[in-house]
């Protein structure tokens, strides 16, 4: 791979997916700002019992675990990613307040109404079903608890060159929407009281939130697996920073969205 070659799609999805767990990292639009606010409209509270949907390598769990003190259940499909989350758990001293399963978002191995609330993190872009899957989510919340997703959403309309690139890069099942067809998405869904907000983002601000996700400590090992990576792998060495030539181009059309409705 020393040579750039075309990549089908999903081909770079399944390579980053791959890498993310490697390095033992993932991330999403709005950082930890999402998060706590996605949190906050959940009202996540002590006691609470909380699904995390496509929760990577565990770090949000893991957070919202130790800030909360609410037991959390993670679900990812890839069993790679899994794996890191539970040594993340391990390593905090939360195994017994944070659980991690290989799961699929349209087919959740839970009893219907079972959690306080369901976050679902970056996860509905890359999903063809997205109906599907927030029903699915919707089944395992108990009445009146909450259902919240953060999403990349279009914060201006962008140009079909940059919408076929990413889809081409992601899988045709891939789709942005702005924050209306969001917001659409979930009361269709049967949620009730949607409340709905998009917020630009910047290189400086996405880089502030993604240091506030992890400690010291836990990027340093980041770093120092990445160099080791880079190293050893052609592959990482010449992996492509983003979906476009130029990834700077996007932040003019799309931001993140938080859309939390009750069940």
């Amino acid at each position: 791979m020393n040579d750039p070659q075309p990549h089908e799609a999903g081909d770079l999805a399944d390579t980053l997916f791959r890498v993310q767990a490697d390095l033992d990292f993932t991330k999403h639009l709005g950082g930890q700002t999402a998060t706590d606010r996605l949190v906050e409209l959940c009202q996540i509270d002590r006691g609470d019992y909380v699904l995390d949907v496509g929760c990577g390598v565990g770090i949000t769990p893991c957070n919202i675990s130790k800030a909360q003190g609410c037991r959390v259940v993670g679900v990812d499909l890839r069993e790679s990613l899994i794996d890191r989350a539970r040594d993340r758990a391990r390593r905090l001293g939360l195994e017994d307040r944070v659980e991690f399963r290989v799961a699929d978002a349209h087919d959740l191995p839970f009893e219907d109404n079972r959690f306080d609330a369901v976050m679902v993190e970056s996860v509905l872009a890359f999903v063809g079903d997205k109906p599907g899957a927030l029903r699915e989510c919707l089944r395992v919340t108990r009445p009146d608890g909450f259902l919240g997703i953060t999403e990349a959403t279009w914060i201006e309309a962008p140009p079909q060159r940059i919408v076929d690139t990413l889809s081409g890069t992601f899988g045709p099942g891939f789709a942005v929407l702005h924050t209306e067809g969001w917001k659409k998405l979930l009361q269709g869904s049967g949620l009730k009281d949607v409340v709905a907000a998009s917020h630009r983002i910047t290189v400086r601000s996405e880089s502030r939130d993604r240091f506030r996700r992890l400690d010291f400590k836990q990027y340093a090992r980041i770093w120092l697996r990445s160099l080791s990576l880079a190293r050893r792998s052609p592959e990482y060495r010449n992996l492509p920073q983003g979906a476009l030539s130029d990834p700077r181009e996007l932040i003019n059309y799309w931001g993140y969205g938080i859309y939390v409705g009750r069940k």
